[in-house]
């Protein structure tokens, strides 16, 4: 797959997408690049970031298979 590192996911919420990333030390926070948030208001990021919280080992695995 052509995709890269770190470990991360996008959502796509509203009319927006976040990108979140998913650490090794179990962290789950916004991504640091310039397009991390687009069109995602404040409480869809947060709302985002809670369930992948809630859903850490789910996300991390299905990343996992994905990338190897």
């Amino acid at each position: 797959m052509g995709d890269h590192d770190p470990r991360h996911f996008h959502a796509f919420v509203g009319d927006g997408e976040v990108v979140i990333d998913l650490t090794s030390d179990r962290r789950v926070v916004l991504s640091e690049r310039e397009d991390a948030v687009r069109g995602a208001t404040v409480s869809e990021v947060r709302k985002v970031l809670n369930r992948a919280i809630r859903h850490f080992d789910e996300l991390a695995e299905l990343w996992e298979k994905a990338h190897g």
